[in-house]
C-alpha cells in the first residue's frame, strides 16, 4: 500500500471489517499500517470459557510487544464448562480495565468464595453488565454484587432467576442508580425492583427494554414505568408470543399517563399471534394508535414498529390491517408535538412476502411519506 495513504483512511477501511474476525486477522499480517486498527477490533471484546482460553490470552499478551489488555473493553465469562478455575480467571481479569462484562451460565451459589470475590472486586470502572442464564440465591446477593460497581449505569437481565426475590436487608436504599435496564425472559428477576426497600433506584432510568414473558407481569411493568416517570426517554417493547400466543392486554390495560409521556423514542416489536403463520396483531397496532390519539403533545419524537412475519404470512383480516395503517398515518401526520419520524422494519424469511407487505403499508401512509417522515425497510430474521 502506498506510504502516502493517510492512516485515517486505512483505519476507516479496517473499521468496515470489524465484524469479520478472520479477515481482520489476515489484514493484521498483511501490512504494518493495517495492524494498529485491526488490534483494536480483535481485542476490544474477549470471551473466557475455559482454563485453556485464559492461558491462551496470557501467552498472547506476554509475547506481544503491545499491551493487548489495554484494548479490552468488553469481557464475557461463560461458566458453562467446569474447568474454569479461580486462579486462571484471576490471572486474566486482574490485568484488564473493562467497561462491560457479560456473565453467562452463572450459578452464584456454586462458585467458590475466591471466585465470588474476584468477580465482585476486579472491575472498578464497570459501566454495564449483562446476565445471561444466571441464578442468584436471593435478591440481597445480586444487589450486593451490583452495588460493588460505583460507575455502573446499565444492567441487562436475560433469563435471570432470583430464588428468593423479597429480601433487601443489609444494603442502603437506592445505592445503585441505573440509566438503562433491559429485561428479557424470566420475570422472576424483576419482582422486587420496585420495592420501597430496594437498593436499586429507577428514578434516573432513561432507557427501558421489556420482552418475552416479562410483558405478562403487568403490575411490575407498570410499577417500573411509574418509578421512572419523568426521566425515561427510550422505551422498547418486544411483544413476542409466549407459548405461541400474545397477550393483547399488555397494551390495552396500560394506564395512558404511563405509556409514552416525555419519551423521545418508542420501539414496539409485533409478532404473529400464532408463530406459524398469519399477520402481525393489528389489534395491538390499533391500541397504540388510540394511545397516540389521546396523547396530543406527548407523542415520542421517533416511533418504530418492527413487524416479524412467519413464512407464508398473509393479512388474516385485510381490511382491518389497511385501516390500522391509515389511522396511524392520520394521527401522526397531524401531530403538532415533537414527533419527527416513523420507521417500520419488516422481518421475515421470504423477500417476496416482505416486499408485498412493504408496498401495501407504504400505500397506506401517504402523508407521512410525503413529509419525509416515513422509512420502511425489509430485513432478514438472520440480521436481528
Amino acid at each position: 500500500m502506498p506510504d502516502s495513504l493517510p492512516q485515517e483512511i486505512v483505519d476507516t477501511i479496517i473499521d468496515e471489517l470489524k465484524d469479520y474476525t478472520h479477515d481482520l486477522k489476515s489484514c493484521s499480517l498483511t501490512c504494518r499500517s493495517f495492524f494498529p486498527q485491526t488490534r483494536v477490533h480483535l481485542f476490544t471484546s474477549i470471551e473466557l470459557s475455559s482454563n485453556k482460553r485464559c492461558q491462551e490470552f496470557m501467552v498472547l499478551r506476554s509475547s506481544s510487544p503491545y499491551d493487548l489488555s489495554s484494548y479490552v473493553r468488553s469481557l464475557t465469562i461463560n461458566f458453562r464448562r467446569s474447568d474454569l478455575t479461580f486462579q486462571n480467571l484471576l490471572d486474566v481479569i486482574t490485568c484488564l480495565t473493562v467497561h462491560h462484562i457479560t456473565l453467562e451460565r452463572l450459578n452464584w451459589g456454586k462458585l467458590t468464595e475466591d471466585m465470588q470475590g474476584a468477580l465482585s472486586t476486579s472491575f472498578p470502572h464497570l459501566r454495564s453488565i449483562s446476565f445471561v442464564h444466571v441464578k442468584f440465591p436471593d435478591y440481597q446477593t445480586i444487589c450486593g454484587f451490583l452495588g460493588g460497581f460505583p460507575e455502573l449505569q446499565d444492567v441487562s437481565l436475560s433469563d435471570a432467576h432470583v430464588r428468593k426475590p423479597g429480601d433487601h436487608m443489609g444494603y442502603e436504599r437506592s445505592s445503585i442508580r441505573l440509566a438503562g435496564l433491559s429485561i428479557i425472559g424470566a420475570p422472576t428477576s424483576i419482582h422486587s425492583l420496585t420495592s420501597p426497600l430496594s437498593p436499586i433506584s429507577l428514578k434516573h432510568l432513561r432507557s427501558l427494554r421489556f420482552t418475552w414473558s416479562v410483558l405478562n407481569d403487568l403490575p411490575t411493568v407498570q410499577s417500573i414505568l411509574l418509578a421512572a416517570q419523568g426521566s425515561l426517554k427510550e422505551l422498547i417493547l418486544t411483544q413476542a408470543p409466549s407459548y405461541g400466543e400474545i397477550d393483547p392486554g399488555f397494551v390495552t390495560e396500560f394506564p395512558r399517563e404511563l405509556r409514552i409521556r416525555d419519551l423521545d423514542r418508542l420501539q414496539v416489536e409485533m409478532w404473529d399471534r400464532n408463530v406459524w403463520g398469519g399477520s402481525p396483531e393489528f389489534d395491538l397496532l390499533d391500541a397504540w394508535i388510540d394511545i397516540f390519539r389521546c396523547s396530543a403533545g406527548h407523542v415520542p419524537r421517533d416511533i418504530s414498529f418492527h413487524l416479524c412475519l412467519s413464512s407464508g404470512a398473509v393479512f388474516e383480516n385485510w381490511e382491518q390491517g389497511l385501516g390500522a395503517w391509515s389511522s396511524l398515518d392520520e394521527v401522526l401526520a397531524t401531530e403538532t408535538g415533537p414527533f419527527e419520524s416513523l420507521s417500520l422494519v419488516i422481518y421475515g424469511l421470504e423477500m417476496a412476502e416482505m416486499m408485498q407487505f412493504k408496498g401495501v403499508i407504504e400505500d397506506q401512509l401517504p402523508r407521512l411519506k410525503q413529509r419525509g417522515m416515513l422509512d420502511v425497510r425489509c430485513k432478514s430474521f438472520l440480521s436481528r
